[in-house]
């Protein structure tokens, strides 16, 4: 979760400056994409497991998640 709270940072900063083309550019990176679900199974969907349910990972993802 502190990965993808500095991923989120480094976008939320371009947002505040009023990039948003590059924001979501940034945001639509795989590597970014993929750490956003990463984050999301690991982290909420086992606090939360009644509200969420784990999302499948893109084939892109495969090379790039951490294990």
């Amino acid at each position: 979760s502190q990965r993808a709270r500095q991923v989120q940072s480094v976008g939320l900063e371009m947002v505040d400056n009023g990039d948003l083309a590059e924001a979501l550019d940034y945001y639509n990176d795989p590597a970014r994409s993929c750490l956003i679900i990463q984050t999301y199974n690991e982290c909420l969907v086992p606090q939360f497991p009644d509200l969420n349910d784990a999302r499948d990972y893109p084939a892109i993802c495969v090379d790039l998640i951490e294990q």
